[in-house]
């Protein structure tokens, strides 16, 4: 297993998931209800036991505590417990060299891993490639802007953008992982904040590794990855969690909420009447027509290069059964457009597959839409002073925002058994933000002052939880057209 060590945790923590894997059968009473996590917020905490642990040569027992849910952060899901000072402080003196990535523990000397690149140079990231800035670049505040950006690598080589840079994140600036080819690439980047932000030449942007393509034409990430030994291929989803449809009835846990019992029987009503407006799966989602979708382009002549798709045999059944639900949901439909784009699979490392579309040709022809993104700087000055908050996720967001019919021909899909066009907005076109950012201040009208959206999340924030119920049933007329994922637990 492996292990975070956390100097800023008090406390050793684990997921109870786990406790079975490390032969933890029974758990005793915790001494504290929750811990405080990321960000302030509270993890519920279930029970305590004495595990055996063994960093490099060193062994010992330790009492660490279960968490009822994920205790790590989803950038660091590889990892299975968070090492916090309790146990740190039993070791004997150790450093780490974060330029060669090592943890030192007397003659121990460990390998660690990292989530992303945090350090000028490639040093210590093998098989990652650095991308510059190919020229100085204004990103003018609450826009999208594509930056012209180059790399290292022999021509026509395919890959694909895993990680910005520090100096990214410092500026609080997006940039929308990527699949490109050659020495030049145009990535999209995102500035959300309310003051323009300037990429100079050369600036390192991001880390990028190069993509392998197997017989069957799929990218691979990993090279040394041996596709005959994979055994079963993982279905194809929209997204990176399985997307297979749920009949069940709605289910909600609420039995971590810290709240009365009264005021649970409250939230189920709540739910219960407004379950329509909760998503069941992947494939169920809601139409928003009030204000169609129009994407703006410099030109009405689609693109005239065009590489017809190649979709192994051994994954089209997948991408049958994605493309038939999709059909049926109503979210794409039949068509002779023009406007083609293509099919793009890229095989992960971990053996999961995603399917991309390749919308290259129109984002180089689509006018920027210079609708405002939300100022961070104003959302955190509304959240702070308020006692409850409720977070809301719309389940596929961009995909229930339905799209005039000339824009829904400039969105079509090839694939290995004809040509699709999208009714509704799909992930990866310029502009999307700012095309659901309008819808949603529209939808949210009036309600500025206790209901907050961020893109596709959603907080709600008051002093009283009452105040919560009637808020969700202001905004549920507002999302009349629109689902939302199914929480698993208030």
């Amino acid at each position: 297993m492996l292990g975070l060590v956390d100097t800023g945790a008090a406390i050793t923590v684990c997921s109870r998931s786990i406790a079975a894997l490390i032969g933890v059968f029974k758990l005793h009473p915790s001494p504290v209800r929750s811990a405080i996590g990321m960000a302030g917020i509270p993890i519920p905490l279930v029970g305590t036991a004495t595990v055996s642990i063994s960093i490099g040569s060193t062994n010992l027992k330790h009492v660490a505590y279960f968490a009822s849910g994920s205790c790590i952060p989803r950038q660091t899901d590889k990892y299975n417990i968070i090492m916090g000072n309790d146990l740190l402080s039993r070791l004997s003196s150790w450093h780490i060299n974060y330029r060669h990535r090592r943890f030192t523990m007397g003659q121990d000397v460990i390998p660690i891993l990292t989530f992303q690149p945090t350090y000028p140079g490639n040093e210590g990231l093998q098989d990652t490639i650095t991308v510059r800035a190919a020229r100085t670049s204004i990103i003018p505040p609450r826009s999208e802007t594509f930056i012209h950006c180059c790399v290292s690598s022999p021509k026509g080589t395919p890959m694909a953008l895993i990680a910005q840079a520090s100096t990214i994140n410092g500026k609080h600036l997006f940039v929308a992982p990527a699949v490109f080819h050659g020495e030049h690439a145009l990535l999209l980047v995102t500035n959300p904040t309310s003051r323009p932000e300037i990429l100079y030449e050369r600036q390192r942007i991001g880390a990028a590794t190069t993509l392998t393509q197997d017989g069957s034409g799929i990218l691979l990430e990993d090279i040394n990855v041996d596709v005959s030994e994979c055994g079963e291929f993982p279905s194809i989803a929209v997204t990176d969690h399985k997307t297979t449809v749920s009949e069940n009835a709605l289910n909600i846990d609420l039995s971590q909420s810290e709240v009365s019992d009264a005021e649970k029987d409250q939230l189920r009503l709540l739910f219960l009447e407004y379950q329509d407006r909760i998503s069941h799966s992947s494939y169920d989602l809601g139409s928003y027509t009030h204000t169609l979708v129009n994407i703006k382009t410099t030109t009405d002549s689609p693109p005239t290069r065009f590489r017809p798709p190649r979709i192994p045999v051994k994954f089209q059944k997948e991408l049958d059964d994605h493309i038939n639900k999709l059909l049926k949901a109503g979210r794409i439909v039949e068509s002779d457009t023009p406007w083609v784009h293509n099919t793009v699979l890229v095989k992960k490392k971990d053996g999961t597959l995603r399917v991309c579309l390749d919308f290259r040709p129109l984002n180089e022809v689509t006018i920027p839409d210079h609708y405002p993104l939300p100022r961070i700087e104003d959302l955190l000055v509304k959240v702070a002073g308020n006692r409850y908050y409720a977070t809301l996720d719309l389940a596929s967001g961009y995909m229930q925002l339905r799209m005039t019919p000339q824009s829904q021909e400039k969105c079509g899909w090839a694939t290995h058994r004809g040509i699709y066009q999208f009714v509704y907005l799909p992930f990866g076109l310029r502009n999307a933000g700012a095309y659901f950012c309008r819808a949603m201040a529209r939808i949210l009208s009036g309600l500025d002052d206790h209901c907050l959206a961020y893109i596709d999340d959603i907080i709600y924030l008051t002093a009283l939880l009452t105040n919560t119920y009637g808020l969700f049933a202001q905004s549920s007329i507002g999302f009349a057209s629109l689902t939302s994922k199914r929480p698993a637990r208030n």
